[in-house]
């Protein structure tokens, strides 16, 4: 008996290890062909004639990468990449501007053309961060002072030019988390960005902070519970005298002391995923993100 239960086990382990291995070929698959649709779409793009764009795909989401001469030309590449099957579209494309167009290097034919160095941009107090949060987020879970990470779910834009691509590194900090218990206050998390992160640059950034409370509980609550502990001493007086209402009372209190630990205030709860926008409250000094042909 105990021989069959092993083998029993051990094919319910093959066939999960089958299934596993044939799931995980058939997203290979399913991968493959959503790359090549989005790389054709780019191709047969007018608008795209004789730029160096690539598209990778992994698990349903696109990543674009190369080159383009306008910023309508990225925004045609992330349109095409945008198909049924897709998840979500990683737009890293560089948009080469006015004052930096690419030199060859001498050497071999072999030898990558590197475009120049852009001056370094200004990004304006109060531009929009749009911020895609890597990890959940909740009120009754996180602390004051915890970090949290993200990525830049667009690109940020100065005088019509990228200058922070779109999944660029993103780090903040939990400003306030409070969860409201059963009977007083409220929920409320509050959120802070901290640092921007890409090609290799790092930048400490002050934001406004994004915060969200749920609503409160107080004198409301009290209300009811001793509402509840009155009617059951009414009910009690009527049913059996002094001695009822007495009994009656702790009834009641009992009961609308549950009721309202069943209907305490909501958490707040941000899931993974979640796009949050933050302002710059003060201006930053950066590096546009590099081009590089090859």
């Amino acid at each position: 008996m105990r021989q069959a239960d092993m083998s029993k086990r051990l094919g319910t382990m093959i066939l999960g290890l089958i299934l596993t291995l044939a799931w995980a070929g058939c997203k290979s698959s399913q991968d493959s062909q959503l790359q090549k649709t989005v790389q054709n779409r780019l191709a047969a793009d007018p608008q795209l004639q004789g730029q160096q764009i690539q598209a990778s795909v992994a698990n349903g989401v696109v990543t674009l990468t190369g080159t383009a001469q306008q910023e309508q030309q990225r925004q045609s590449a992330e349109q095409d990449a945008n198909i049924p099957g897709v998840s979500r579209v990683i737009d890293q494309i560089a948009t080469v501007t006015a004052g930096s167009a690419p030199a060859r290097a001498s050497g071999s034919a072999g030898t990558r053309r590197v475009a120049q160095a852009p001056s370094t941009v200004r990004i304006p107090a109060g531009t929009q961060l749009d911020v895609r949060l890597n990890e959940q987020l909740a009120s009754n879970l996180d602390r004051s002072g915890q970090p949290f990470s993200g990525t830049l779910a667009r690109s940020v834009l100065v005088n019509g030019h990228r200058v922070i691509p779109t999944g660029a590194q993103v780090n903040g900090v939990v400003v306030y988390a409070h969860s409201a218990g059963h009977f007083r206050g409220r929920s409320g998390l509050e959120l802070r960005v901290t640092r921007l992160s890409y090609n290799g640059q790092s930048y400490s950034i002050r934001s406004s902070s994004w915060s969200r409370y749920t609503y409160a509980r107080g004198k409301r609550t009290a209300i009811a519970v001793g509402g509840g502990a009155g009617l059951g001493a009414l009910v009690g007086a009527i049913a059996g005298g002094g001695k009822g209402a007495a009994i009656g009372g702790a009834i009641g209190a009992g009961t609308g002391t549950a009721v309202q630990g069943i209907t305490h205030a909501p958490e707040v709860v941000l899931p993974a995923e979640t796009v949050l926008a933050f302002r710059l409250a003060s201006g930053v000094q950066v590096t546009p993100a590099a081009a590089i042909l090859r």
